[in-house]
């Protein structure tokens, strides 16, 4: 475990609890923590999904972008998901001018990414029809 993420899992979803500065500082670190804990889990386990809780984020930088964008490919290869939620204005407005939101959904709550992740959520584009 790393200081600044916090991880517990939820059914298949690992869920981050980032906090403090996700910055170059601490990008390698938290890779490498998220890296492990998805290879051991996704032995043969079925997909596994990935929540980000940015409660707790106080700054982020493209390092950190980094991380989620790299994190979504490993979990892509299990077939599983990325969500993330708890993001402030500033952390929201960083994630979405990098494109982030096209691959992985924003929820309003760890229940909702949950839900979302485990495939009991209706995409909204099932609701148009």
């Amino acid at each position: 475990m790393y200081e600044s993420c916090i991880m517990r899992w939820e059914q298949n979803c690992l869920v981050a609890e980032l906090s403090g500065e996700v910055d170059h500082h601490m990008a390698a670190a938290m890779r490498s923590v998220l890296d492990e804990e998805i290879l051991d889990r996704g032995k043969g386990n079925g997909p596994v999904h990935l929540i980000f809780d940015f409660h707790h984020v106080t700054f982020m930088d493209s390092s950190g972008i980094g991380v989620v964008l790299g994190r979504y490919q490993k979990i892509r290869e299990t077939g599983g998901r990325v969500c993330i939620t708890g993001c402030d204005d500033y952390v929201k407005q960083i994630l979405h001018m990098a494109g982030v939101f096209m691959i992985a959904s924003y929820c309003g709550s760890l229940e909702e990414a949950i839900t979302k992740c485990l495939g009991k959520a209706e995409e909204p584009w099932t609701k148009m029809q």
